[in-house]
């Protein structure tokens, strides 16, 4: 269809309202105000507690001191990668798997 035979059809399209009975409310798809209460109560209520926070917490801080262990080699890992884009991963292959065998060394066992 063209243009202006779509915008013939879009104004001939009848309007379309719900059929209700007497007493029916008009359904307009948007939630009442006490469904809009209680999500907003939910959003306000202060933060959630997480089940696995500790878990979260100890992960993050091996990982930062595995970090400060392998940091000679996280250098070499930046100094390679400054300036490069595309060729990335090819030519800096080598430093990468360096680095990420030293990582690997300083992971807890459950991580692994």
């Amino acid at each position: 269809f063209s243009l202006p035979e779509r915008a013939a059809r879009v104004r001939r399209r009848p309007s379309v309202t719900p059929a209700r009975s007497a007493g029916a409310a008009l359904d307009t798809g948007m939630p009442d105000a006490e469904e809009k209460s209680d999500a907003r109560d939910g959003r306000l209520s202060g933060p959630k507690s997480f089940p696995n926070r500790q878990a979260e917490f100890e992960r993050k801080q091996h990982s930062k001191r595995a970090l400060e262990l392998c940091a000679d080699r996280v250098e070499a890992y930046a100094e390679c990668a400054t300036g490069r884009t595309i060729t990335l991963p090819f030519y800096c292959r080598g430093v990468f798997n360096e680095l990420n065998e030293c990582l690997k060394q300083h992971k807890p066992a459950e991580q692994n």
